[in-house]
């Protein structure tokens, strides 16, 4: 189980890997938002709604490019804990474009 320490700990828990936007992604700290927190009537869980932004730097090429991303994610409230379902992206590999 992750333990969520502060804010700067929660951006990197929910937004993860980035490069499955870009090879050169990186998350835009503080871009993080809380757009929605509901419940989820008789399951005891909640849906959170975030988005954040990231950038991929391409030096002179002028080729920049970066985005806003919308995603959610479930959460049960327990105790003092917020227990977190999370689903993980498979790191992006490029083995296979040779």
């Amino acid at each position: 189980m992750d333990v969520v320490h502060d804010d700067g700990d929660l951006a990197s828990f929910l937004v993860g890997d980035v490069s499955q936007h870009d090879i050169r992604a990186e998350y835009c700290t503080d871009s993080l938002k809380i757009i929605s927190v509901d419940k989820i009537e008789g399951r005891g869980s909640y849906a959170l709604e975030y988005s954040y932004e990231w950038s991929a730097y391409y030096g002179c090429r002028d080729m920049c490019k970066g985005d806003t991303e919308y995603d959610s994610m479930t959460f049960r409230y327990w105790g003092e804990l917020l227990i977190f379902k999370k689903t993980v992206i498979e790191p992006r590999s490029t083995y296979d474009e040779l």
